[in-house]
This record gives C-alpha cells, sequence and structure tokens, in this order.
C-alpha cells in the first residue's frame, strides 16, 4: 500500500508540473529534475491585470447623528428620526430586507475649557443605515427623500459588481501574460534561457471602489454618477533559467 501511495503522489505531482507548461505555451518544457533544487537559478517576475466594468450594485450608507442632554434624550431622538428615514425610503420602493444597520453608537460629549475640570454637555447618538441596490439611476433620489426625513449624514457610497467573477478570471489571465511578457523580454536581455516555471502566487482580487462622504445639508436631485469599476489581479511568477 505504501508503494502505490508514493507512486500516485509522484504521478500527481508530475500531471501539475505539465499542465503548468502546457497553459505557458509550447515553447515550454518540463524543466530535468535537477532543474528543481533548491540552487536553481530563477527569476521572479510580477505581472498585474487590469479589467474595469460598468457597477451593477451600489451600497449607500446613510447617518442620523442627534444630541441631547441625556442620553436616553439623545437616543429616543435619534430613534424618532432614523424611523423617518426607513419609512420614507421604503415608501420610495426600497425593500426592507435591503436595508441593515450598519452602525449604533452613544457617547458623551464633553466641554473641555481652557481652565478646570472637563464638563459633560450632554450626549451624541449616531445611527447609520446601509442599503444595497441595483436601482443606481434612483441614488440620487434616495438620498434626497433620507435628507428630507431627517438624515444629517451621507456616510458612504461605494460602487461594485454583483456577480465579479468573470472579470477575475479576465484579469487574473492578463496578469499571466503580463509576467510571461516580463520574463521573456528580461531572459532576453541577461542571456538567459527559461527552462520552465517553478511556481506562481496570486494576490487577492481587488475591486476597488468610489467612495463619498457627506454630512449636513445637499441641494435636491443629487446628482450621482456611478462611472466605472476595476478588477485588479497580481500575480507573482517564478521562471527556471539557465
Amino acid at each position: 500500500m505504501k508503494t502505490s501511495f508514493r507512486t500516485l503522489v509522484a504521478v500527481t505531482c508530475l500531471a501539475v508540473v505539465l499542465a503548468a507548461a502546457a497553459y505557458l505555451g509550447p515553447g515550454w518544457r518540463e524543466p530535468a529534475r535537477a532543474a528543481v533544487e533548491a540552487d536553481t537559478p530563477t527569476l521572479v517576475v510580477s505581472g498585474q491585470g487590469r479589467v474595469t466594468a460598468t457597477p451593477d450594485t451600489a451600497s449607500l450608507t446613510l447617518g442620523v447623528i442627534t444630541q441631547g442632554p441625556t442620553a436616553r434624550a439623545a437616543q429616543e431622538e435619534n430613534a424618532r428620526v432614523m424611523s423617518r428615514v426607513i419609512a420614507a425610503l421604503e415608501h420610495e420602493g426600497v425593500p426592507r430586507e435591503q436595508m441593515c444597520t450598519s452602525r449604533l453608537s452613544l457617547s458623551p460629549v464633553w466641554h473641555y475649557p481652557r481652565e478646570g475640570k472637563p464638563q459633560l454637555e450632554g450626549y451624541r447618538a449616531q445611527n447609520a443605515l446601509t442599503l444595497t441596490t441595483a436601482q443606481l439611476d434612483r441614488l440620487g433620489r434616495y438620498v434626497d427623500v433620507a435628507i428630507a426625513a431627517g438624515a444629517n449624514s451621507v456616510q458612504g457610497l461605494s460602487f461594485s459588481v454583483k456577480d465579479n467573477q468573470a472579470l477575475v478570471l479576465q484579469a487574473l489571465e492578463l496578469a499571466v501574460k503580463d509576467a510571461r511578457a516580463q520574463a521573456e523580454v528580461l531572459a532576453g536581455a541577461a542571456g538567459v534561457t527559461i527552462l520552465g516555471i517553478k511556481s506562481i502566487r496570486t494576490s487577492s482580487a481587488e475591486q476597488p471602489v468610489r467612495l463619498l462622504e457627506m454630512t449636513g445639508a445637499m441641494r435636491a436631485d443629487t446628482p450621482i454618477l456611478p462611472g466605472e469599476t476595476e478588477v485588479v489581479v497580481n500575480v507573482t511568477v517564478e521562471f527556471i533559467i539557465k
């Protein structure tokens, strides 16, 4: 049984190396066994792939900040205002399941005079509501309605692609091609030959978002443009050379 298990592992490892070499093109060959030793010279290159796309999902965070002489007064007023905000958004067609509380805090407000001890001025309550929607053309309306209902803080707005797996794979392919192209140029300039690959490492795919943060009053018909979002993938490829 032990001999069969070792044979299976060896065959599996060989298949992985051959598959990687086949992916990088017909010019790549399986390296000799000595080429994978620790002292084998290698060339390490980083590649990057970028793919842009039009966002189809937005996350909007609206906040209510209130202050009162007591903790209870501040929190009760905050609850009343936030309830009006939620009701107004529901009236605009935002389902309750697409909204969630993302922040809730209550803290004392202190005044620090130049002389003497700090003085307690009251309490500040903060409540943040995040809604996720595919109705990007109604984001400005949601902001206006929420502010009219009493929201006094827009704490963040981000755009994303809901199903970005295809974008990630496309960016990954571009990143590998980028690394290979760089390696061929470097190898040619250095007068060395690329035998194959020793390892490929990828970073987590990133999806940069556009953020918006505002406080206070905003004018009616708030314009919001999603623009484009970008998926970025980085790879590090270690090539075996001689």
